[in-house]
C-alpha cells in the first residue's frame, strides 16, 4: 500500500470514514464516506481509484435535518481497508504523518480564526487514545503542546477536544494550506489562515 492512499485511510479510521465489517469470520471490510464538500470527496475517491479501489456513489442525507446535499461513496472489500479497519486505534494514531493529520483536520477540526487557534476534536477517543493525539501533533508540528480539553454536555457526557495555541495552528494551518492548493480543493480554504494574516501576525 503506498503511502498517499495509506494516509488516507488511517485518517478516515479517525474522522469521517465508517469501516462496515462483510464478515467478521474473515476479517473484512468495506469502506464508506461522505462530505458536503464535493470537491473534497472527489479528492478521497480519486486515491482510491488510482490505486485499483473500485467506489460507487451512495445516498445520504444529513443527520442534522440540512437540506444540503451530501456526497457519499463506499467501496468494495479490499484487503488494505480491511488491515487498516482492525487496527487499534493507537496504532492508527501512531502511524500517522503530516498528510494523515491534515486529512484528519480537515475531517474533524475547526480552525477560529478571531483566535487564530485550532480544535481538533476526538469525542471517541480514551484517554490514552487522546494523550496518543497529543504526543502525535507536537511530534510533527514541533510547537506549544497541544492541551486536552473537555466538552461537558448537560446530560453529563464528555466530549475530549485538542486546543492547538497560536503558534502550533499556524504550522498546520499553513501545511493544510498547502495541500488543499496543491490538490485543488476551495472549498476547504476557510479552514486555514490567510496569508496575510499570518504575516500581519509576526509583524507586530
Amino acid at each position: 500500500m503506498n503511502k498517499e492512499l495509506n494516509q488516507l485511510l488511517l485518517s478516515l479510521r479517525l474522522g469521517d470514514g465508517s469501516y462496515p465489517c462483510s464478515s467478521e469470520k474473515l476479517g473484512t471490510y468495506k469502506l464508506y464516506t461522505s462530505s458536503i464538500k464535493e470537491d473534497y470527496i472527489k479528492y478521497k475517491r480519486s486515491i482510491l481509484t488510482k490505486n485499483g479501489i473500485y467506489t460507487r456513489d451512495v445516498n445520504a442525507k444529513s443527520g442534522y435535518g440540512s437540506d444540503k446535499k451530501i456526497f457519499a461513496f463506499s467501496t468494495n472489500i479490499e484487503k488494505c481497508i480491511s488491515e487498516v479497519a482492525v487496527m487499534d486505534k493507537i496504532d492508527v494514531i501512531n502511524s500517522l504523518d503530516m498528510n494523515g493529520l491534515i486529512l484528519y483536520y480537515l475531517d474533524d477540526g475547526s480552525l477560529h480564526k478571531s483566535k487564530r487557534t485550532i480544535h481538533l476534536y476526538c469525542s471517541s477517543f480514551s484517554d490514552e487514545e487522546v494523550e496518543c493525539l497529543v504526543n502525535k501533533v507536537h511530534e510533527l508540528l514541533k510547537e506549544k503542546i497541544p492541551k486536552r480539553y473537555n466538552d461537558i454536555k448537560r446530560d453529563g457526557r464528555v466530549f475530549p477536544y485538542l486546543y492547538l495555541p497560536v503558534d502550533t495552528a499556524k504550522v498546520l494551518s499553513e501545511y493544510t494550506r498547502e495541500f488543499l492548493l496543491n490538490n485543488k480543493i476551495d472549498s476547504l480554504l476557510y479552514k486555514t489562515i490567510p496569508p496575510s494574516q499570518t504575516i500581519e501576525r509576526i509583524a507586530k
